[in-house]
C-alpha cells in the first residue's frame, strides 16, 4: 500500500533560463506553488538570480515560503549550454527533497532529457495566451509563415474571424519570403519547440480560462493543459509589486505620491516593454503626443544603444519642464504593476507583449495597442477585436524603413478616442469587469486556483504511481509524442 504524499515532500524544481519576458511570470508561479506549501526550488542563469532574489527573499520572509534559488553559471566565468546542463544535473542530485517534476520555460532545452534521466515528469510553462499559442500553429501548420509582408491572410480553424498581414504574423522578419533565413532554405522547421509541447507531461499557460474559453478548451483536448495566471497577482503589497523583477530606476513610493495627486481614471501610462528597441525619432513623436494630448501621463523610456539620443532631446527642449506637473518620465525600468494597479491610471499604450496585458487586464485599464513584433500583433487582435477593451493606434507603417511610423497627432488621437471617444465608457466597462474576473480566478474557488490544484495533484499522482506501479511510472518516460 502506497503511503500517502505529504506536500513537504514535494520539490518542484522550476528553470527560467530566459529573459524577463518569461522568467519573470515563471518566477511568480514558482511564488503561487509556494504558497500552497510545497517546496520550490528555483534553478537560473546568473542574470536572472541576481534580477528575482529581492522578489524571492521577500516572498519567503513575508509568507515563510520555502523557495531556493539556485545559479547555473560559475562565478566568474560565461556558462555554456553544455556546462549548464552538467550543473543543473548535479544541484538536482544534491537537492533535498529529492526532485519531484521540473517545470521548463522552454521547448528547446535540456531540461527534458534531464527530467526522463531523472524519472520525473516535466511540464512547460508556456509565457503566451492559449489564442496566440493556438493561432501560431495554424500559420505555421497551413504554411502561411511565409506570406509577404503586404499580403492579407486568414488565420484558419478558430473560432473567431482574424485577418492578418504578413508583417502582422509571430514569424515575420525571420520567416517571410522577403527575409528567407538559412534555416528555411534548408528546409527546416522554422519555430523549432512548438511542435514539442506534446513531449511533455503538461503545459502550464500564464492566463485565465475566463478571458479566452474558446482557446483554452482545443487545447485541454490535445494534452493535460492548465491557465494558472495572471500569476503577476501572486504580488499583492506596494513592496512586492516594486520588487518583482529588476530594480526599478525610480522609488515605487515617488510613482505613488505622484499618482496620488491624479484625477482617478486620468493618467496614462505609455510602456513598450523590456525588449522594444524603438528609434529615437519615434520616441520624440510619442512624447510630443502625450504632452499634446494635454492628458496627465508616466512615459517610460526603455535604457537602451538609443538613450543617449533622446536625452539631448529632452535636455535641450525642457520637454520635463514643459509638462512638469502633469508629465513624469522614467528612463529605464519602472514598477509596472504598482503603477497600473493605482486607480488614477486611465490607459495604458502599450507594446501588446502577453506579460504586459495581462497586467493592464488585471488593472481594469483600458489600453491603446502598439505591438512591434512577433505575436503582439495577435495580443493587439485579442485585445481590440474580441474583448473589445482597446483600440488599435494602428502601425500599417510597421513594414516602412522610416523611422517615424506613427506621428504625434496620432498618438494625441488615440489618447483622445481612449479616454472621451464615442466607446470609451463601453471599454472601460468591459476592462473594468474583466480585471474582476482576473482577479477572482487566482482566489480560493477561482478558476486558476484550482488548475493549480490540478496541477499538484498530478504530481502527487505521478509519485503514487511510482509507489504502486513502477512499471506503469516508467511508461510515462517514453519520451514519444501524443497523438495530435
Amino acid at each position: 500500500m502506497a503511503s500517502p504524499v505529504n506536500p513537504q515532500d514535494l520539490n518542484f524544481i522550476l528553470t527560467p533560463l530566459h529573459g524577463a519576458s518569461v522568467s519573470t511570470p515563471l518566477t511568480d508561479l514558482g511564488i503561487l506553488l509556494a504558497l500552497r506549501r510545497v517546496n520550490v526550488t528555483i534553478i537560473t542563469i546568473k542574470d536572472n538570480a541576481v534580477r528575482y532574489k529581492p522578489s524571492i527573499d521577500l516572498a519567503n520572509a513575508t509568507h515563510r515560503l520555502n523557495i531556493r534559488l539556485l545559479c547555473l553559471d560559475p562565478p566568474g566565468e560565461q556558462a555554456s549550454e553544455k556546462m549548464r546542463r552538467e550543473v543543473l544535473e548535479r544541484l538536482m542530485l544534491e537537492l533535498k527533497p529529492p526532485p519531484s517534476c521540473i517545470v521548463s520555460s522552454s521547448t528547446r532545452g535540456y531540461t527534458n532529457d534531464i527530467a526522463g534521466k531523472f524519472r520525473i515528469p516535466c511540464y512547460i510553462f508556456n509565457a503566451r495566451s492559449c489564442f496566440s499559442t493556438i493561432c501560431s500553429s495554424k500559420i505555421l501548420s497551413n504554411k502561411l509563415h511565409t506570406t509577404g509582408l503586404t499580403e492579407t491572410f486568414l488565420v484558419p480553424g478558430i473560432p473567431h474571424k482574424v485577418e492578418l498581414k504578413g508583417y502582422q504574423s509571430p514569424y515575420y522578419g525571420r520567416f517571410c519570403k522577403e527575409n528567407q533565413t538559412r534555416e528555411t532554405q534548408k528546409g527546416e522547421n522554422p519555430v523549432r519547440g512548438t511542435e514539442k509541447f506534446n513531449l511533455y507531461q503538461g503545459m502550464l499557460i500564464n492566463s485565465f480560462e475566463e478571458i479566452e474559453p474558446l482557446y483554452s478548451g482545443p487545447l485541454k483536448q490535445k494534452s493535460l493543459f492548465w491557465c494558472i495566471g495572471p500569476v503577476s497577482l501572486c504580488h499583492k503589497e506596494i513592496l512586492h509589486k516594486s520588487c518583482r523583477s529588476l530594480k526599478a530606476s525610480i522609488d515605487a513610493d515617488h510613482c505613488v505620491t505622484w499618482l496620488d495627486s491624479m484625477k482617478q481614471g486620468s493618467v496614462i501610462y505609455a510602456c513598450f516593454g523590456s525588449m522594444s528597441c524603438i528609434h529615437p525619432f519615434q520616441l520624440v513623436e510619442i512624447g510630443l503626443g502625450l504632452e499634446s494630448s494635454n492628458q496627465p501621463f508616466i512615459w517610460v523610456i526603455r535604457d537602451n544603444v538609443h538613450l543617449d539620443v533622446i536625452e539631448r532631446w529632452l535636455e535641450t527642449t525642457k520637454f520635463e519642464k514643459r509638462v512638469e506637473g502633469r508629465g513624469l518620465v522614467i528612463r529605464g525600468w519602472a514598477p509596472q504593476l504598482v503603477i497600473l494597479s493605482h486607480p488614477s491610471i486611465g490607459g495604458f499604450l502599450t507594446h501588446c507583449g502577453w506579460n504586459s496585458t495581462l497586467e493592464g487586464v488585471c488593472a481594469g485599464v483600458p489600453m491603446i495597442t502598439w505591438p512591434l513584433f512577433e505575436e503582439q500583433h495577435l495580443n493587439e487582435k485579442y485585445v481590440t477585436d474580441i474583448l473589445g477593451i482597446g483600440l488599435s493606434i494602428f502601425v500599417e507603417a510597421r513594414v516602412s524603413s522610416e523611422a517615424v511610423i506613427i506621428k504625434r497627432d496620432r498618438v494625441k488621437e488615440a489618447i483622445r478616442e481612449l479616454m472621451n471617444g464615442e466607446k470609451a465608457g463601453e471599454m472601460r466597462r468591459r476592462a473594468r469587469k474583466l480585471g474582476e474576473v482576473a482577479n477572482k480566478s487566482v482566489e480560493k474557488g477561482g478558476s486558476s486556483y484550482s488548475n493549480i490544484t490540478k496541477f499538484i495533484q498530478d504530481v502527487v499522482n505521478l509519485l503514487k504511481l511510482k509507489q504502486t506501479n513502477p512499471t506503469a511510472y516508467q511508461n510515462v518516460f517514453i519520451r514519444s509524442p501524443r497523438p495530435s
